[in-house]
């Protein structure tokens, strides 16, 4: 604590009602939840969706330095071969996420449910080519919930002739709905 000037004090110290946290100042990041990872039973990383997103928002939030120190601190009490496997999968997302954005361009302005599945293909390409088996596991449901939107807003459009935005509006509260349905009662 420091006092601010000009409030004054004692002969014995500063006034204390005149004080202020000296804490640095913090960044919007120091708030995102860090990562979360898991070892299987031989000592390699558990490579499951929670991985796939821990990877992709540490390679959106984090210079490369940056992120290794996150998964460093977020792997310490694992094996060594999960450790690594970690680094190792960081730097395959960061190699997809440039692939990625090479291949996708600048977003369409007014874009169409094919052009919406031709992005979805070339994530699944993309995907498949930097992860190989793996893919699957990272990013299998994330993608499964792409294509039923998908086919929920073509239904939409096709039997409703709705547009494009709102089918894909529908199409997303219906999700929401079953999904709020379906969750965990606590």
């Amino acid at each position: 604590m420091r006092a601010l000037p000009g409030l004054g004090g004692s002969p014995s110290g500063p006034n204390p009602w005149a004080t202020v946290a000296s804490a640095p100042p913090t960044s919007p990041l120091d708030h995102v939840a860090p990562p979360v990872f898991k070892a299987h039973a031989r000592g390699g990383l558990l490579v499951d969706p929670q991985a796939g997103v821990d990877m992709e928002r540490l390679n959106a939030l984090y210079e490369r330095d940056q992120a290794l120190q996150k998964i460093a601190e977020a792997t310490q009490g694992l094996p060594p071969q999960a450790q690594r496997e970690a680094r190792e999968l960081y730097e395959q997302h960061a190699q997809y996420s440039r692939a990625l954005s090479h291949a996708l361009g600048p977003p369409s302005e007014s874009p169409t449910l094919d052009e919406a599945r031709q992005q979805l293909k070339v994530l699944r390409d993309l995907r498949a080519q930097y992860f190989g088996e793996r893919a699957e596991a990272l990013f299998g449901p994330e993608e499964a919930l792409q294509q039923r939107l998908l086919d929920d807003a073509a239904e939409a459009m096709r039997t409703q002739k709705l547009s494009l935005e709102e089918a894909v509006g529908q199409a997303q509260a219906k999700m929401s709905q079953e999904m709020a349905n379906t969750a965990p009662r606590r």
